[in-house]
């Protein structure tokens, strides 16, 4: 999250749209994956749903990329929000003809996930800078959840090798994140 709110997406005639677009979809792609993931819980449709979010920006005239990242950011997540309750709601109709319909996604849960998604983003993004075979194991393992025994037959490796990645990448993340940040990430992770 951004220390200076009144940052600009397009700051005066800086950047054209598409770099504007560009830059917001580098910076909240995988968050908002994640966030529509927890919704939804299929990855695929998280993908397409944060996909149609980024299509209907592209449609913005310009104008509204000078509005504050603030501003932005809060419309991507309400917008994936909507489309991924719009799409629950969708796949119910059609799954469950019975009239048994699953309980509707509460707002404390989706504000449970929309905070889940931010902690995961800055988690991604301090994870770019470890090295590679490390970043693969805290990926595969933290992010994805697969156990050691999963990544090392993903990677070809033994589990003792995965068991070393994942600690070291643990203290390479403790150095590159925030304590409170770091500490949420490891209860997740172990929760």
């Amino acid at each position: 999250m951004d220390d200076n709110k009144n940052h600009k997406i397009l700051p005066a005639d800086t950047k054209s749209p598409a770099d504007s677009l560009k830059e917001l979809f580098y910076t909240y792609h995988k968050k908002l994956v994640y966030f529509s993931m927890q919704i939804v819980g299929d990855q695929s449709l998280a993908d397409d749903l944060v996909q149609e979010v980024f299509i209907h920006i592209s449609q913005w005239p310009a104008s509204n990329f000078y509005r504050e990242e603030d501003y932005i950011r809060n419309y991507l997540y309400k917008a994936v929000k909507n489309q991924s309750i719009n799409a629950l709601k969708g796949q119910q109709k059609l799954m469950d003809k019975s009239g048994d319909l699953q309980e509707p996604v509460q707002d404390t849960t989706v504000l449970h996930h929309l905070i889940q998604s931010e902690l995961v983003g800055m988690v991604y993004e301090a994870m770019e800078s470890l090295p590679e075979g490390c970043r693969t194991v805290a990926e595969l393992a933290y992010l994805e959840g697969k156990n050691n025994k999963e990544v090392a037959e993903i990677l070809g490796v033994t589990v003792n090798t995965v068991k070393t990645q994942k600690q070291r990448s643990l203290k390479l993340l403790r150095l590159r994140l925030n304590p409170e940040v770091f500490m949420t990430f490891v209860i997740l992770i172990n929760g």
